[in-house]
């Protein structure tokens, strides 16, 4: 085969790859190349070899370039710049001869956007092994602050001279330990893509309100909040994943305000339609110096962070994908003006839910009059502080901190036991067989991580860490009114 046809076979096996071809000139100081490497660096004719090394120092990033005089061969990892359409990857591997450099161009965007999310998958994945690993420890302790927190606040109730501010505090303090909870739940549910996932209508103006309550305590000085929040509009997502979201957002907004002169922040609300489906669009504002321009293009990406030290990178990619499970969008865009602007595109719900009925606004002595229970949990403090807030509801109440205790004790009947499902080194769902064997005993699984949906048909609900006072004394008597049909 003539040189001439190795050089059509070549450029047409190049044309099918998508390669372009590029060269530089070191003798007559000129870059050029053909016509599929103009469109993929987007240039257009020959420039100088200084204006073409320039453009790659540029898209290199912290690369090297080789030394054009001695090197023998060059392979970059990739070349970066943006376009209309997003960004775009190339990569350039060349050879020299001589004072002349000759080598290809591909576009390796695909590629290295499929490797990004394989990545970003990964890591998220590692972050919910981690996340369903520490939960049952971390619910612990907050079962523990928010039995706590119910006590203290018991005891105030009816003091006249009672502070309202110190009531407030015990409130925002009982709802952050139960949002804490809920983050760590959802950290779980990134893992959790193949089960179906609880939902509940959430009211937007509410939840907005009582995100912005919860900033109150860390607000930077001299803070201006203003929002905009329609009523009657609802949505329809697990719990606690958009207070997550929100929250996560208002406090990376107050982050950036410290340095600001007038700090002032937006939360605002609208009804709005996307493709024939209404949408609610929550848009958080700040005018602080808005995101890194270099860090812009990875902002939802894990371990991505502006704060430097102080950040871990997790908050917006985690906020990004909890989005995503509800059906939405998060984005990004600089706010007018300055700052940075932050949007929540969520499908609204049909209508708001039907009102039910309401539960009891406290614990009275005798709800639980006369019934058995038996608490199976490792945590003695956990222990000591149910069986004090089941016994004021006036039930009998006996525990077990592993599973020798609690054979030990079944001997006799209970009408419910509340079984924890992490038992230091042990299972305490390996109780359950012994559990059945009575047919009149209730059991309640005490978990702060979720249990596998094989186990719901074996047991009788579950009830989640952290839990108040209230509402475990209310699961308790819904069991046993279940139980009484």
């Amino acid at each position: 085969m003539s040189p001439a046809s190795w050089d059509g076979a070549l450029r047409g096996a190049a044309d099918a790859l998508g390669l372009g071809m590029w060269r530089l000139d070191l003798q007559s100081n000129l870059a050029s190349w053909d016509a599929v490497g103009a469109e993929l660096l987007d240039r257009e004719g020959p420039q100088s070899a200084a204006a073409f090394v320039g453009r790659l120092e540029a898209g290199l990033g912290e690369q090297s370039l080789p030394d054009w005089a001695h090197d023998e061969g060059w392979v970059s990892a990739h070349l970066s710049y943006r376009t209309a359409e997003g960004p775009r990857y190339l990569q350039l591997a060349g050879r020299r001869s001589g004072r002349l450099w000759q080598g290809s161009i591909q576009d390796v965007t695909q590629e290295r956007m499929l490797r990004q999310r394989v990545v970003e998958a990964e890591r998220l994945e590692a972050i919910g092994r981690l996340s369903a690993g520490v939960s049952h420890n971390f619910n612990n302790m907050l079962t523990i602050i928010i039995a706590c927190l119910d006590d203290a606040e018991g005891q105030l109730v009816g003091r006249q001279s009672t502070d309202p501010e110190l009531v407030r505090d015990i409130h925002d303090a009982q709802e952050a330990a139960r949002r804490a909870s809920a983050v760590v739940n959802n950290m779980t549910l990134l893992t959790r893509s193949d089960e179906e996932v609880p939902r509940e209508h959430r009211h937007i103006q509410p939840l907005c309100s009582g995100a912005l309550e919860g900033l109150r305590h860390v607000a930077v000085e001299g803070l201006n909040i203003l929002q905009s929040i329609p009523a009657d509009l609802w949505v329809w997502q697990p719990p606690g994943v958009l207070e997550q979201v929100v929250g996560n957002l208002l406090a990376n907004a107050n982050y950036a305000l410290r340095s600001v002169a007038s700090p002032t922040l937006w939360l605002s609300a609208q009804r709005s339609e996307s493709f024939g489906v209404a949408t609610l669009e929550l848009t958080v504002s700040d005018n602080g110096s808005g995101v890194p321009p270099e860090i812009e293009p990875h902002l939802f990406q894990p371990f991505v962070t502006s704060k430097g030290n102080e950040g871990t990178g997790l908050g917006l990619a985690t906020a990004s994908e909890l989005v995503s499970a509800m059906g939405g969008q998060l984005a990004y865009r600089p706010r007018q003006g300055g700052g940075a602007e932050f949007v929540i595109v969520l499908p609204l719900a049909a209508s708001s839910p039907k009102p039910e009925p309401l539960s009891k606004q406290g614990i009275l002595s005798g709800d639980l009059y006369g019934r058995r229970i038996l608490i199976v949990d490792d945590e003695p403090i956990i222990q000591r502080l149910i069986t004090r807030i089941l016994e004021f509801a006036g039930a009998k109440v006996t525990s077990a901190g592993d599973l020798a205790s609690a054979r030990a004790v079944l001997r006799r009947p209970y009408d419910v036991v509340l079984l924890d499902q992490t038992l230091g080194p042990e299972e305490g769902l390996q109780l359950l067989p012994d559990l059945r064997a009575s047919k009149m005993t209730r059991v309640l699984v005490f978990s702060g991580k979720g249990i596998e949906p094989s186990v719901m048909p074996l047991v009788d609900g579950v009830v989640s860490k952290p839990v108040g006072a209230k509402a475990l004394v209310q699961a308790i008597q819904n069991v046993l009114s279940t139980a009484a049909k």
